[in-house]
């Protein structure tokens, strides 16, 4: 019998007398007047009544995953192993009790590493953290930058974000709803997770085009964009890990196939400062049998690596008790994020360092005595130049 309401049925039908009513009760923590008063519950016309009212009352303060394993233990207790081996077969409670302690097992594994993780993140400094080999014109800052169409759950993943870092949720970025008018993000908006980590929620792209990426999304990753979404500015704020939010179903992606569209940003993205991408799929709960094929076509046929694809189901305002396990998903994602950003930083620096060794050997080449020679060269030549712009004017007498 797997029903465990029959089970507290067949149970109060077999405890038919006051003794094992009172061992009962006992065994199941109540006090002896509860129990006093669940056996004036039992009447002539439901003799059982107050029993079950006892043994439910008892459910509700236990977990399903350990509710067989518990009650098998009050019966022996209570002195009724015949019902033990009725009900509750060994097999049964045996396989819930070894479940039981891989839970509480699993569970103080993943705590450990969830509070190793934050103690990583928050410890971060750029350059110095990591693999990366530090030099002292990094950035103080990581900026990674969040972008995609309206609604598809950007402000969420960072609040998913925070949530998991801090461990206490706080709606740092508005939610919208999840249609083409969710998004309330307006302006380039900087969340900072820590003193050196800061998620910055840009402004939604308008469709899957591939006028957006040059026209909107490479202009902010670069810094070339400030408040003004249509007015290009200098030593703006750059993305440095970009990342392309979608649940993989929603806005126009009709319009162009979203795997031309990824396979466009891939490319531009890698030819303006060879910066990787990161990839995350939100709704994880709610997509489509080819999701996975999705997926798969980033890697195969886009080439994006696996370790760049991610896959959230995000906390919300609505819904937020915490997970150590999912948590433990996005600080594996902020740490791979900074890996990237720093990559990118790398590539950028290293472009800069080329182009400064090639200007500084040519302006080794051009010594002082050199400039000087080339700048009477020049003089000389704009005065033979000019008497003979002199002689072709006609108001000149050449003869005299």
């Amino acid at each position: 019998m797997d029903n465990f309401d029959d089970i507290l049925k067949d149970i109060a039908t077999e405890t038919s007398t006051d003794e094992q009513m009172d061992n009962l009760g006992a065994a199941l923590g109540m006090s002896a007047t509860d129990i006093a008063g669940y056996k004036a519950a039992n009447t002539a016309d439901a003799k059982d009544e107050g029993t079950l009212r006892m043994l439910i009352a008892w459910r509700e303060t236990q977990t399903s995953s350990t509710e067989k394993a518990a009650l098998s233990h009050i019966l022996k207790m209570a002195g009724r192993s015949d019902l033990c081996d009725r009900y509750l077969p060994m097999t049964d409670v045996a396989q819930e009790e070894v479940q039981a302690q891989q839970s509480d097992a699993s569970s103080d594994e993943d705590r450990t590493e969830l509070n190793k993780l934050r103690e990583t993140l928050k410890d971060y400094t750029p350059g110095k953290s990591t693999d990366t080999v530090w030099d002292e014109t990094f950035p103080p800052v990581i900026n990674i930058g969040l972008f995609g169409v309206a609604g598809v759950g950007k402000s969420a993943f960072i609040n998913s974000l925070k949530f998991a870092l801090k461990g206490e949720y706080e709606t740092v970025a508005a939610e919208g709803r999840y249609d083409n008018q969710g998004s309330r993000t307006r302006y380039r908006d900087p969340v900072r997770l820590t003193n050196c980590i800061h998620v910055m929620d840009n402004r939604p792209m308008k469709d899957y085009s591939l006028g957006q990426i040059k026209g909107s999304l490479i202009p902010q990753i670069c810094g070339k964009r400030g408040l003004d979404p249509h007015k290009r500015i200098t030593n703006g704020r750059v993305v440095h890990c970009p990342v392309f939010v979608s649940d993989f179903t929603h806005g126009p992606c009709s319009q162009v196939p979203m795997q031309d569209f990824l396979q466009q940003l891939s490319t531009i993205g890698y030819s303006h400062g060879d910066r990787q991408l990161m990839i995350v799929a939100t709704n994880k709960k709610s997509q489509k049998r080819d999701f996975q094929t999705q997926l798969e076509l980033l890697h195969s046929q886009i080439g994006f690596a696996e370790e760049n694809i991610w896959v959230f189901e995000n906390y919300t305002e609505k819904d937020h008790e915490h997970d150590d396990a999912r948590s433990i998903e996005y600080l594996k994602f902020l740490l791979k994020c900074l890996d990237v950003a720093e990559r990118n930083i790398l590539y950028e620096m290293t472009i800069s360092k080329e182009s400064c060794s090639l200007w500084s050997r040519i302006k080794q080449m051009l010594n002082g005595k050199t400039v000087a020679c080339l700048l009477a060269v020049a003089f000389i030549h704009f005065i033979v130049m000019s008497q003979d712009s002199l002689k072709r004017l006609p108001f000149i007498n050449h003869e005299s």
